[in-house]
């Protein structure tokens, strides 16, 4: 029984780790200052119809794009809540996964898990009251929040899950 425990870890700890990833690049896109778009001022209207017609917004919001004056804001505007919606799904997606397995997984891997749910669940948040409200101050706490809290943590989740799957005698 103790071996069919031990073989569903090892394949729980690696998707565990990836979904953890992919959330944090997510998130990481979301609260992210150095954000690139398009020059919208200087493309000519070719160039405009063209990239409006082949990016993700919606229909609606494309139509809008090429009517409003002021092209930066409204795409970087709609972009974000693009890009939060999909972060939310991804730590949603993650969050369920720590949760459905977490009786797979040491209680101490459990515990950095859920922390970095947390932490990155609250980002989100923040970014979401700061781009709502306009607070650089709730934006720049995301950001804080995923760059000094989730690096710490992950390198202790890299460090247990080595440990758990016995990476030091595998060499």
């Amino acid at each position: 029984m103790a071996a069919k425990v031990h073989e569903k870890e090892f394949e729980v700890l690696p998707v565990a780790w990836a979904k953890l990833n992919d959330a944090l690049g997510h998130v990481a896109a979301v609260v992210s200052r150095l954000k690139q778009y398009p020059d919208f001022d200087r493309m000519s209207e070719p160039q405009l119809r063209e990239f409006v017609a082949t990016c993700t917004l919606a229909e609606f919001q494309k139509e809008q794009l090429l009517l409003v004056i002021n092209k930066l804001q409204y795409y970087s505007e709609a972009v974000f809540w693009q890009q939060l919606a999909e972060a939310k799904g991804r730590v949603a997606e993650f969050h369920n996964y720590i949760i459905l397995n977490r009786i797979f997984m040491s209680s101490d891997l459990r515990d950095r898990f859920t922390e970095i749910d947390d932490i990155l669940r609250a980002a989100l948040s923040d970014a979401e009251i700061g781009q709502r409200g306009m607070s650089e101050e709730l934006t720049s706490r995301a950001l804080a929040a995923v760059r000094q809290q989730v690096d710490s943590k992950l390198a202790e989740i890299e460090a247990l899950v080595q440990k758990r799957l016995h990476y030091d005698e595998a060499s």
